[in-house]
């Protein structure tokens, strides 16, 4: 564990870089900060406050570890979006405003080529745009939807988003695949209120490459009361071919999730998913024809973020309930 009391792990990402792991979150009365932890688990440094976030903003600020062992962090705020550069002591070189009118910048992936990837929204359209680690954007994409919740890059460079539409009832969300150059591949339906009662509504949580062409989406599935059965809420963990057809979905192990979590692929064969449930964090691992394979409790702690170290660990972020310090800690992922 790790972090100052009351420092709340859920507003943002986490990524690795080098030895360190960083993470995006909230500080109390709400401004947003970065922290750092070591790979034996100690606070490396922070939390550090970051420039120019809007606290108001519809997700919190973004991450990205690079090769260097520096990471990114992505803002947003009234004068637009901003890139902020941390080196692995924890010093600040300092926050550049990323070209473009009013961009609201938040979830980011690293490409191949070193370059960024981060989505938002800016004015009522999402928005994907890539830029180089300077903040120098090369390419931008308006997608129909309104914003963008989560974004992962693949080794080819193929791109994966979690778009979302707004409305009254809640919204739609959409999986998109885009080629590296921003070319639309092909777009799913994730879930929606159409036929609200049956289907119920998805919270998109994160989206990961399956390592195939494809893609793993992880969110929380809402479900009304009905004659025959209560109000409820689920995880859902879905797999998405190369063509954006469902493999498979789960509906889940997990039946009191409350609120956000993280997904990784761990090797080829293994997914873990972390979901915030009433009785603490539930991580859970499938294999990646979407079969159960077990599942932990880890009570008293909320999970926001979920990153694979190693082909068979992960690290997971949050926060130690109730009010408690920043969480992190590493499992081995090892099913008998």
């Amino acid at each position: 564990m790790a972090g100052d009391d009351g420092w709340n792990g859920s507003a943002g990402g986490l990524a690795l870089a080098r030895s360190n792991v960083h993470a995006v979150g909230t500080l109390p009365g709400g401004a947003s900060a970065i922290l750092a932890v070591s790979s034996d688990g100690a606070l490396a440094w922070g939390p550090k406050p970051l420039a120019h976030a809007d606290p108001q903003a519809w997700f919190g600020p973004g991450v990205v570890g690079l090769a260097s062992g520096d990471a990114l962090t992505f803002t947003s705020g009234s004068a637009g979006a901003w890139l902020e550069r941390w080196s692995p002591t924890g010093d600040s070189a300092g926050a550049l405003a990323v070209p473009g009118d009013g961009y609201r910048l938040g979830p980011a992936a690293l490409a191949p080529d070193g370059g960024i990837v981060a989505g938002g929204y800016v004015g009522a359209e999402a928005v994907l745009v890539s830029m180089s680690v300077e903040g120098i954007p090369s390419w931008e994409v308006r997608l129909d939807h309104d914003s963008i919740a989560a974004v992962a890059v693949d080794p080819s460079g193929s791109i994966f988003v979690l778009a979302v539409d707004h409305d009254v009832e809640g919204g739609d969300v959409y999986l998109e695949a885009l080629d590296p150059a921003g070319l639309a591949n092909w777009g799913a339906l994730a879930g929606s209120n159409t036929g609200f009662a049956a289907m119920g509504a998805l919270t998109p949580f994160a989206v990961t490459p399956d390592g195939h062409g494809g893609a793993y989406t992880l969110g929380q599935r809402h479900h009304l009361q009905t004659m025959d059965s209560p109000a409820s809420d689920e995880m859902l963990l879905a797999r998405y071919d190369a063509t954006g057809e469902v493999a498979w979905e789960v509906r889940s192990e997990v039946p009191d999730v409350i609120d956000g979590g993280g997904l990784a692929r761990v090797g080829d064969a293994l997914i873990v998913s972390a979901v915030e449930a009433q009785s603490g964090t539930s991580l859970v691992i499938h294999r990646s024809d979407g079969t159960f394979v077990c599942d932990q409790v880890v009570a008293e702690r909320r999970v926001r973020a979920v990153v694979a170290s190693a082909d068979d660990e992960v690290i997971v972020a949050g926060q130690a309930t109730p009010d408690g310090p920043a969480w992190f800690a590493r499992y081995r992922v090892a099913p008998q």
